[in-house]
């Protein structure tokens, strides 16, 4: 009964308490918030905050359960079952953080956005892009790493040494990316085109649209999207 209790519960509030604590966590960034709505913001958080709380209520709830294989022998077949759907929760609690997170930077580009609006200057508006993939790759990579620390039982330390003596191979196989990588900066800093800027490279002729870490994007005199490599 505990246990149906708390899902129908959750199932019932999971809107408002999601709003609730959407609407808490922007009452501390709101003075930073600009012109960036709270409903904005809610609408970022929605799906993730969703997602955590159907977690943790599943988990509140299933440990009000008494099952019948509670003293199953170490390395049978239930206690092996029951060791996976801990990992498995465990590695839920940390996408739903995570994509959390990501939401947040997503809401934080989007104050940027509109800031960058009110100036007369397009360097603004190429860097927002910039700065959201930089710290959405930051973010993704210190979850990867904590998932291998928390849930795989690896030590990080000596993951990030090998990852030293390895470094070469991956430059390698990586280098079309790193060239993309550093295209971008070139472009940034040079300033050879702008964003909504006329551009012809080859056979494309269009509008510059956006320029990201790997790529710009081209909007074609016959309405077609083309992503360039930036290091071309």
């Amino acid at each position: 009964l505990w246990f149906a209790g708390i899902l129908v519960a959750g199932i019932v509030f999971k809107k408002l308490i999601s709003k609730f604590f959407a609407f808490s966590l922007y009452s501390l960034i709101k003075k930073a918030s600009g012109s960036a709505t709270a409903n904005e913001f809610h609408e970022l958080l929605k799906k993730p905050f969703s997602l955590l709380l159907f977690l943790i209520l599943g988990y509140f709830a299933v440990v009000q359960l008494q099952y019948p294989w509670g003293n199953a022998l170490p390395g049978s077949r239930l206690q092996l079952a029951e060791h996976a759907i801990a990992m498995l929760f465990h590695l839920s609690v940390i996408v739903a953080v995570t994509w959390i997170f990501l939401r947040v930077v997503d809401f934080f580009a989007l104050i940027l956005y509109y800031r960058a609006a009110k100036t007369d200057t397009k360097l603004d508006d190429q860097l927002v892009p910039f700065f959201r993939d930089g710290l959405k790759i930051v973010v993704v990579v210190l979850s990867i790493f904590f998932t291998l620390a928390s849930v795989f039982d690896v030590n990080v330390v000596t993951l990030v040494g090998g990852l030293g003596i390895g470094g070469l191979a991956v430059a390698l196989a990586a280098k079309e990316t790193l060239e993309n990588l550093l295209g971008s900066f070139t472009i940034f800093l040079d300033k050879p085109f702008a964003v909504g800027d006329h551009v012809k490279l080859g056979s494309i002729d269009g509008h510059v649209e956006s320029i990201g870490l790997r790529s710009t994007r081209i909007r074609t005199l016959e309405k077609c999207m083309v992503s360039v490599p930036n290091k071309k």
